[in-house]
């Protein structure tokens, strides 16, 4: 089967929230794979958040994408600090607020 990306959310540093056409929603660190060639450029905080979603995968405004299978093999599977989203405790106000 082939994999794609159908969503991408920032969470923080070079942490992206991934999810995939099989329903998988993976959290991947990118910062490892900065250091060689065409990938460095992304290394500039700035140019990392710039990115959109193609056909397939995540693709920098720069012109730069990893492989889907790729993102899908170094990715982690998603905890609840890893979510960009608050969790329901961070949501919760306190009486009387």
């Amino acid at each position: 089967m082939m994999i794609r990306v159908v969503d991408v959310d920032y969470i923080k540093d070079y942490t992206l929230s991934i999810t995939f056409s099989d329903g998988v929603t993976k959290v991947v660190d990118l910062q490892p794979y900065l250091n060689d060639g065409v990938f460095e450029q992304l290394k500039d905080l700035s140019q990392f958040k710039q990115y959109g979603l193609n056909h397939w995968t995540i693709e920098w405004a720069c012109g730069v994408d990893f492989a889907p299978e790729f993102l899908y093999e170094i990715g982690d599977y998603p905890t609840t600090e890893d979510s960009p989203l608050p969790s329901a405790a961070e949501k919760q106000q306190p009486y009387g607020k």
